[in-house]
């Protein structure tokens, strides 16, 4: 957007923010996170063990390794989707919100029980499905929701629920189901997020602790109040296995010293294929070593926020039997580029980025209102010749 000024040698930002990442202004913050240059495995002597987790034993997998506990599963509909999920594109309006894929083709990401892929087949008078992979679509398709039993490729097979719908001229597949159960007394709830059909893969699902509003990566190791466990699902969502986590471990705190009106409702770390949730007050047991913040959002609610991305926020260590508290969130800083032809004033849209005290980034602003005032004055007088409203919309 170009602006017709006085001739200018200096410009300043005032911002006023509304709804999700302020919801009426922001604090100051006056901590630093983050550790030393060494890691924990050179510092503390771990031996680096199974998955490059400092000290930490391998489990053996189930069947092959003693330890392990067996919960049954359930595989139920989940149509409303009131968490975030990873693959939620949070567009309200959208009539393809969530993690939805295109299937105009018919070609459905699922093998049926007689071994042959599902697919629909459209219809004049009604659209019509091969249920179980026999090769003929001979199943009147009555709703948007879909179930069915599908074989997974680890060969497990179970009931599977999906939803098909149609925007236009253009059909999308979406996974309308979890499959939950409960261990050391939680709840956990398994998600075909990447819609290839199976529930068990690691970094591409998703997993649900509790009543989280958000359900993250899934990772092989999973913190159920507070104590860390191994786990391994079958890709039919049938049947868990859990082992207890063998390894020295501290607690990272992400949600004490966050600093801003509205609170962080949840912020996804890691550490290689490790995944959770720190953003819990009083510290969140994780594996020891050095963790990177992965993503997060701080708002009223789910609908009233912002997404946080890492930005330039540094890694974080963490040690045994110690909890690291890092402090982040306000004041941030705008970074932007600035152009100056003549009398005219331009800054790109696209160059704007905000960022907090830790150097995390902030985007995505739900509703679109995050909406900067450029303030430019004259150097010597101080005199203001430009304050406006950019709509920016982020």
């Amino acid at each position: 957007m170009t602006r017709r000024t006085p001739p200018l040698l200096f410009w300043a930002w005032a911002v006023a923010v509304a709804a999700g990442l302020a919801a009426g202004g922001l604090h100051a913050q006056d901590e630093g996170g983050g550790g030393d240059s060494t890691t924990t495995t050179e510092r503390e002597g771990f031996i680096e063990g199974w998955k490059g987790l400092p000290g930490a034993v391998d489990p053996g997998e189930p069947g092959k390794s003693d330890g392990w506990v067996e919960v049954d599963l359930k595989v139920v509909p989940e149509t409303d989707w009131k968490f975030r999920t990873p693959n939620d594109t949070a567009v309200e309006e959208s009539a393809i919100r969530g993690a939805w894929i295109g299937v105009t083709g018919g070609n459905l990401p699922l093998v049926g029980s007689k071994g042959g892929k599902i697919r629909f087949e459209t219809r004049t008078s009604q659209n019509m499905l091969d249920s179980d992979g026999d090769g003929q679509c001979d199943l009147p398709i009555k709703s948007e929701l879909v179930a069915v039993r599908a074989r997974h490729s680890d060969g497990t097979e179970g009931p599977f629920y999906f939803r098909l719908r149609r925007v236009g001229s253009v059909y999308w597949y979406s996974r309308a189901c979890m499959a939950v159960g409960k261990f050391n007394g939680q709840s956990i709830a398994f998600i075909d997020e990447n819609n290839n059909g199976d529930f068990g893969d690691p970094g591409a699902d998703a997993v649900r602790i509790g009543s989280s509003i958000v359900a993250i990566a899934q990772s092989p190791v999973v913190n159920l109040n507070n104590e860390l466990f191994h786990v391994r699902v079958t890709q039919a969502g049938t049947k868990a296995w859990f082992k207890p986590y063998e390894g020295p471990t501290g607690k990272i705190d992400l949600a004490s010293k966050y600093r801003a009106k509205s609170p962080v409702l949840y912020a996804t770390i890691a550490q290689g294929e490790i995944v959770f949730n720190g953003a819990e007050r009083g510290g969140v047991v994780v594996p020891v070593g050095t963790w990177q913040f992965v993503d997060g959002l701080v708002g009223p609610s789910i609908y009233q926020c912002a997404k946080i991305k890492q930005g330039h926020m540094p890694a974080f260590e963490v040690k045994k039997d110690e909890t690291t508290t890092v402090a982040w969130g306000m004041p941030g800083k705008i970074e932007f580029v600035a152009e100056k032809n003549g009398n005219a004033l331009r800054i790109p849209l696209s160059s704007i980025k905000i960022y907090g005290s830790a150097g995390e980034e902030y985007m995505n602003f739900r509703p679109k209102v995050f909406s900067p005032f450029v303030q430019a004055v004259e150097v010597g007088t101080g005199k203001e010749v430009l304050y406006t409203n950019m709509g920016m919309g982020c």
